[in-house]
């Protein structure tokens, strides 16, 4: 066994040595966790990282070796609920954040961070999403447990993964199938027979590429489903995304050969894109979307195909599509093949005891309150009804369920005594275990 401690490390510049030697880590680590460099995670900190909640300061876990050497990593950041500082994992959110660890003592990196997070006594934690297959994951989780350390689970979701062929006519034949095929080739003639259509491969951009690149990814954002609907988001059209993206591009993806999207312009406007990282051999899809005018012509499997090709002439064996719409991504040979979750953890002897009452109690509390998408489409219920019924299920408490909600109290009064009493801040913690 490799003995391993974890530090603590506030500061962290370009050059420095810690730096220096997480640069060398990557070529140590599993090689789809290689774009995963200092450069991603301090341009992170300073875009998103100050941006919202956060505070902008980085603080890293970082695991040594008898000889001073880095062998592992941890990278979290703050959010500041209220002047209550949270511990959380830095970094975006695609692809999935982890656990960097050298792959000849995985499980021990994973002992040396869960130890260290489970003496921190820090108040909460929200760590991941992580991939639950990890080594690291599993033996820091296994600490936090043997310690006694609340941990609950804020977020699961299945990771859909292509293992492709290596060459594009065995993937073609057998995982598109000639019906697909000739169907994607159908809705890309019906565009070019429509307007002038150009699909452009953009690799390694230069500065002033990368900048009409963001504005064309806003710009075809702005023109998408996601300004319409409550449950789309943005990736490239707010200030704070676009400086992340810009930097991130120019100073890190594409002088390593990391980036690639592909474009489409119809009659000289963007109208879809997809945006992809390269650690081979596997390839992040990071973002498709495309403008409403052009929905007709499924731009997005044109996009698909050019990708998965040239992917796959580059060595690229593992399309990582993310979590979500499997139906579509079937399509394509993905294949759910892992759990990605975001966990709560809780090292202070109170607050451990606190978390799972505060989310038992709002598991409860969502449970007992009708949810607006089971009420069938043809009632046409309206808001001021089921507010209505809302109300009506919580007037009609029963004793049970009435002693279940003290869980709420409960949860309240450990907040207090982990404050030492002054109740403004303790809502604001108990706030924010809630909400998180």
């Amino acid at each position: 066994m490799t003995s391993l401690t974890c530090r603590e490390v506030t500061e962290l510049q370009a050059g420095d040595r810690l730096w220096t030697q997480w640069r060398d880590l990557l070529t140590r680590v599993a090689p789809e966790l290689s774009i995963f460099g200092p450069e991603w995670f301090s341009i992170w900190s300073q875009t998103h990282g100050a941006a919202d909640r956060w505070t902008g300061s980085l603080r890293l876990l970082a695991v040594i070796d008898e000889a001073d050497g880095l062998r592992g990593l941890m990278t979290l950041s703050e959010q500041n609920y209220a002047g209550i500082r949270i511990k959380a994992s830095a970094g975006y959110f695609q692809p999935w954040r982890c656990i960097l660890a050298d792959r000849d003592c995985e499980r021990d990196i994973g002992r040396a961070l869960g130890d260290f997070v489970a003496r921190s006594g820090w108040l909460l934690c929200q760590l991941g999403p992580f991939r639950r297959s990890s080594a690291a994951t599993a033996s820091f989780l296994d600490v936090l447990n043997a310690q006694k350390k609340a941990v609950v689970t804020k977020n699961s979701a299945q990771l859909a993964v292509c293992r492709s062929p290596a060459a594009w006519e065995d993937y073609k034949q057998n995982i598109l199938g000639g019906k697909f095929f000739r169907k994607i080739g159908n809705y890309e003639r019906k565009m070019e027979r429509a307007g002038r259509t150009e699909i452009e491969h953009i690799r390694r951009p230069n500065p002033e590429r990368t900048q009409t690149l963001v504005a064309d990814l806003a710009q075809i954002e702005q023109h998408s489903w996601l300004v319409k609907s409550a449950r789309g988001k943005t990736r490239f059209t707010s200030p704070v995304a676009q400086r992340f993206w810009t930097r991130l591009i120019d100073e890190a993806l594409s002088p390593q050969d990391r980036f690639d999207a592909w474009i489409i312009r119809f009659n000289d406007r963007p109208v879809s894109f997809c945006l992809t990282l390269t650690a081979l051999p596997t390839r992040y899809v990071i973002a498709n979307q495309y403008d409403e005018a052009v929905a007709d012509y499924r731009t997005g499997s044109t996009l698909y195909r050019h990708m998965i090709e040239e992917g796959i002439a580059r060595g690229v064996r593992t399309f990582d599509f993310g979590d979500g719409g499997i139906e579509y991504k079937q399509l394509w040979g993905a294949e759910y093949v892992d759990t990605v979750e975001t966990l709560l953890v809780a090292p202070h002897p109170l607050t451990s005891r606190l978390l799972p009452l505060a989310h038992a109690a709002r598991a409860w509390w969502q449970s007992r309150v009708p949810s607006t998408s089971k009420v069938n489409a043809d009632t046409k219920v309206s808001n001021a009804e089921n507010m209505e019924s809302v109300q009506s299920a919580v007037a009609s408490k029963s004793p049970h369920d009435e002693r279940e909600e003290t869980l709420l109290s409960s949860a309240n009064e450990l907040i207090e005594t982990c404050d030492g009493g002054r109740s403004n801040t303790a809502n604001a913690i108990g706030s924010a275990v809630i909400q998180a």
